[in-house]
């Protein structure tokens, strides 16, 4: 249970704690919604969705993609769109980050060392033993687990702030360390 984030990095964001664009706490940036077409499920570019009319991947012309997603409403019982015709897009349950390295790289720096004073000692130590290791933009690795155990010690004690402050430092470590080694960092984010 929980919301996955995946792309340059992976991990699974704290249930019931942080939020899907808890990302946005660490960098100024915002979220790009994500859309597909509906008939085929092909993936649109933001900065497309007023110039595509339909999926040119998969369909031939406009109608050709209207007559597809008409079938699969009348098929699926799918809502339409204000003028009652089957939508040709949808927006997904996912939000995109593309964090630039020359764009965020110092601010991120600056809310790492920030979230560093708000967690114990001994969790920042363990934090600290994970170096240059690949491991890191997998936030499901083993490479974490000193770090959990660490963590775990404070439940008596504010752990849901910690807890929060803690898998913020998390995902921004693995930012940090895909911007030491890449230009940008793509993240998406399930809501």
């Amino acid at each position: 249970m929980g919301r996955d984030y995946f792309g340059s990095i992976s991990g699974k964001f704290c249930f019931g704690i942080q939020e899907s664009d808890d990302i946005e706490n660490l960098i100024n940036i915002e979220y790009e919604k994500e859309y597909t077409w509906n008939g085929c499920n092909c993936f649109i570019e933001v900065s497309d969705l007023d110039k595509n009319l339909y999926c040119k991947e998969c369909f031939n012309d406009y109608e050709e993609h209207f007559e597809a997603v008409r079938e699969d409403y009348e098929l699926d019982g799918n809502v339409t769109d204000s003028t009652n015709n089957p939508k040709l897009y949808s927006e997904t349950s996912y939000i995109n980050y593309t964090i630039s390295k020359e764009e965020h790289y110092e601010q991120l720096i600056e809310s790492l060392i920030d979230l560093k004073k708000l967690l114990p000692k001994d969790v920042i130590e363990e934090f600290d033993k994970i170096t240059n290791h690949d491991e890191i933009i997998d936030g499901y690795s083993d490479i974490f687990t000193n770090v959990y155990l660490s963590i775990n010690k404070y439940k008596d004690s504010n752990f849901e702030q910690l807890l929060l402050y803690f898998s913020r430092y998390k995902i921004g470590m693995q930012i940090k360390y895909f911007l030491d080694r890449n230009d940008s960092c793509f993240v998406s984010c399930e809501t």
